[in-house]
């Protein structure tokens, strides 16, 4: 069943507004007609089946006839923390990431990052891409949300959004500890960046935060910058990773031992 992504304002109880890309694709590409039946997703964590209604020159809309059911969400709440990689390699990690369920993504300029914006504007249209790049891979994968991707950003700035509950590993390739030891050391801190396990809990949630160097890797003092706002340095193993590779073997590792797939 082919799958659309449809924003929470073109959705409401009982039909869906398929417009944009979207409904080119559904129009031109799938060349779907009225009567077949599609999947409704809203990148917030709603889902629905649903059978296009009508098709216009420019819309599709869609009776929403069930919703679904169907967990595809870790409970666990990570965030990579990636150094810019040159080229088309951002959007390559943005779609990796969010099919390994990342529930954030914050692009870190660093000193050794190659790539480099002279204003805001540039950060935005970058940000924008990158976020059209994720919600395309959650409606892949099956996804009901979309991972957040934030604007481009210093390391300073990334530090100052760590909180007393959250997690910061630091693969380096200088060396750190076992991924073994870290899961060990930090089991009792896991409940704090998973899911709640009542509903009706309001405590906040921690989130485990994974900090990537970009190309040339992270010089010592942004290591230390870090390591002194409470992140572990990791050792990834005997090999150096790419920057592309890196995250994404961190992250796979991680949803393994505290996520959901290794169940």
């Amino acid at each position: 069943m082919e799958r659309f992504y449809v924003p929470a304002w073109e959705l409401d109880h009982h039909e869906a507004r398929i417009c944009g890309e979207a409904f080119k694709h559904l129009s031109k590409v799938l060349r779907l007609q009225p009567g077949d039946e599609v999947e409704i997703f809203d990148g917030a964590g709603k889902g629905f089946k649903g059978q296009i209604r009508e098709i216009t020159q420019n819309e599709a809309y869609v009776a929403l006839t069930a919703a679904v059911a169907q967990r595809r969400e870790s409970p666990l709440r990570t965030c990579l923390v990636q150094g810019i990689p040159k080229g088309e390699k951002m959007e390559w990690v943005v779609q990796k990431a969010t099919e390994l369920g990342v529930s954030e993504l914050i692009p870190l300029e660093m000193s050794r990052s190659i790539v480099k914006f002279d204003n805001d504007k540039k950060r935005k249209e970058r940000q924008e891409r990158w976020q059209k790049v994720a919600a395309e891979a959650a409606r892949q994968c099956g996804r009901l949300i979309i991972p957040k991707i934030h604007m481009p950003q210093s390391l300073k700035t990334f530090l100052v959004r760590l909180g007393d509950e959250d997690l910061l590993l630091i693969p380096w390739e200088e060396g750190g500890a076992a991924l073994s030891d870290f899961f060990e050391a930090h089991e009792a801190q896991r409940a704090s960046i998973t899911e709640a396990v009542s509903k009706e809990s309001t405590q906040s949630r921690g989130c485990l935060y994974l900090m990537i160097g970009p190309e040339g890797g992270m010089d010592a003092s942004e290591v230390e910058q870090a390591k002194a706002r409470g992140g572990v340095n990791v050792t990834l193993g005997p090999r150096i990773l790419r920057t592309e590779t890196a995250g994404l073997m961190l992250l796979s590792v991680i949803q393994y031992q505290w996520g959901d797939t290794g169940r």
